[in-house]
């Protein structure tokens, strides 16, 4: 799911350094594209890992739990993506809501103990 998430962001935060690049705020231009350079960095390790390491070459899209699913392929693009039709300044809280604090995040039960930390 990591190797997803990684690429999913990759992906999904363009509309968003288009929408701040077109207001002319350059210093969010300047650390979101190199956050996304760096997420990019990511998605190549990861990607090499799971080929070289742990020889997982095939889909691992079976791995990604329906609510995974709904966040990150449903939900985060859609925020995000508004900002290529409308980049106004309610548009772009919107998708920086969505993806700092994902609704459906709220208050799970954590997956594995090692994560049972309260925030």
């Amino acid at each position: 799911m990591f190797q997803a998430g990684e690429e999913g962001v990759t992906s999904d935060l363009l509309p968003l350094i288009m929408a701040v690049a077109g207001e002319g705020r350059i210093e969010e231009e300047i650390y979101l594209t190199s956050f996304l350079w760096e997420e990019a960095k990511h998605v190549e390790f990861f990607r090499r890992w799971l080929d070289d390491v742990a020889v997982a070459r095939g889909d691992l899209e079976h791995y990604l739990t329906l609510s995974y699913r709904q966040l990150f392929l449903i939900e985060l693009p859609s925020a995000l993506n508004a900002l290529k039709t409308d980049p106004s300044v309610e548009t772009q809280i919107r998708s920086r809501a969505a993806e700092r604090d994902p609704p459906h995040r709220a208050r799970r039960k954590p997956a594995h103990p090692l994560w049972s930390f309260s925030p």
